[in-house]
């Protein structure tokens, strides 16, 4: 059997909803463990050498009819997982060959048979990506965005050069599930649907059990004004904000979704509250007087004059506005982007700024959120569960 064909043949099914707590229990993270790579570069790199390797590996051996042995089905189980754990963007699901993969999980060929529940797994991350057309039409920009997603970092994050060398990316151990009960990691706390691996560094990952609010869709998005969230990613997870890092979020044919207000160019914009100035990616580096540097965050906050859609505006306790929030993360409301304009930043080079206005009849901005109590609790964060 060509374990090539394999890949790209059959049909996907249909998307089931189903509760793989039990499954996903009885893998042994001790002993097959994926790393959690934090460079976007190292996570392709990573799956790409996988899939071709070690998942062509278990089609064949499946393909001349030798049963998926226990290590083989949990490698299969942490591959899905690491797939849906993915921020798409343009080019990756082509790169990482992800229709097909999850199409030969989910039991589109007769002879490469997966268990029901990992091809059940399957078919729910690849009905979640084909409802985001797999990422090819969205544009996450660097814009105003940060990553929080450290919880010992304390530094506004700064985005990677693509010609920096790539960092040694250590391997981190999942932590063991939360109780629902957890007044952080529970069911109920601010860092639900969220999980520990915990390594020379602790980072966050999303729990593939736990539901997750699509980003990609504008308006309100069932959020309420003043909602708050410790991390970036605690936003992404409830359908703020579409992405952990980027400022900017949306299509370019459709325009911004949402933005995120965090001061990495706060010597540039402006925040009046209900109005402000608010720069694209590149905004800083550009020396040339006269041609402004047109990012791809830019070219969506054009498409959001046109179309006169709302975007969300979400504040960032690292903006240095008296309108950012002490800690974390904070949903102020839905602006238009009314137009466009151009400043020289302070090594003469032209940029280009958007000018948002505050949509009337909504309620006020909420400063006083993070309350105490939830400052406190993001406190706690850093003593896991």
């Amino acid at each position: 059997m060509n374990t090539s064909s394999a890949i790209d043949a059959g049909d996907a099914g249909a998307a089931t909803s189903t509760d793989n707590m039990s499954l996903l229990e009885n893998i042994d993270i001790d002993n097959v463990a994926f790393p959690l790579l934090e460079d976007p570069r190292d996570v392709t790199e990573f799956l790409t050498k996988f899939i071709d390797k070690d998942f062509r590996k278990i089609l064949l051996d499946m393909s001349r009819g030798n049963p998926l042995s226990n290590h083989d089905r949990q490698l299969t189980v942490l591959l899905v997982r690491a797939i849906g754990n993915l921020d798409l963007y343009p080019g990756l699901a082509t790169t990482l060959l992800l229709p097909g993969t999850l199409k030969v999980i989910g039991g589109s060929n007769d002879r490469v048979v997966f268990p029901p529940e990992i091809q059940t797994m399957a078919k729910d991350v690849r009905a979640r990506f084909e409802a985001q057309e797999w990422g090819e039409n969205l544009v996450l920009d660097d814009g105003d965005g940060e990553d929080q997603d450290a919880s010992n970092s304390s530094a506004p994050a700064t985005s990677q050069s693509t010609s920096a060398p790539r960092p040694t990316a250590p391997r981190n151990r999942l932590v063991n599930r939360p109780s629902p009960n957890h007044s952080i990691f529970g069911t109920n706390g601010i860092m639900r649907g969220l999980l520990i691996k915990q390594g020379p560094t602790r980072v966050y990952q999303f729990d593939d059990t736990f539901p997750r609010r699509d980003a990609n869709v504008f308006g309100a998005n069932g959020l309420t004004i003043g909602d708050w969230w410790p991390l970036q990613r605690c936003a992404l997870r409830d359908g703020a904000h579409g992405a952990t890092m980027a400022g900017i979020a949306g299509k370019n044919d459709e325009g911004a979704y949402s933005i995120v207000v965090a001061g990495q160019y706060a010597d540039l914009d402006d925040d009046y509250g209900d109005m402000l100035w608010y720069s694209a990616s590149n905004s800083h580096s550009n020396t040339d007087p006269n041609v402004a540097r047109v990012s791809g965050g830019a070219l969506v906050l054009r498409q959001s004059i046109v179309t006169q859609r709302p975007v969300r505006v979400l504040r960032s306790f690292r903006g240095e506005s008296s309108f950012a929030p002490s800690a974390g993360i904070r949903y102020d409301g839905l602006y238009h982007v009314v137009r466009e304009g151009n400043n020289t930043n302070t090594r003469g080079g032209l940029y280009i700024r958007f000018r948002l206005q505050r949509l009337p009849n909504q309620p006020p901005i909420v400063r006083n959120r993070p309350t105490m109590a939830e400052i406190a609790q993001s406190e706690r964060i850093v003593r896991g569960y």
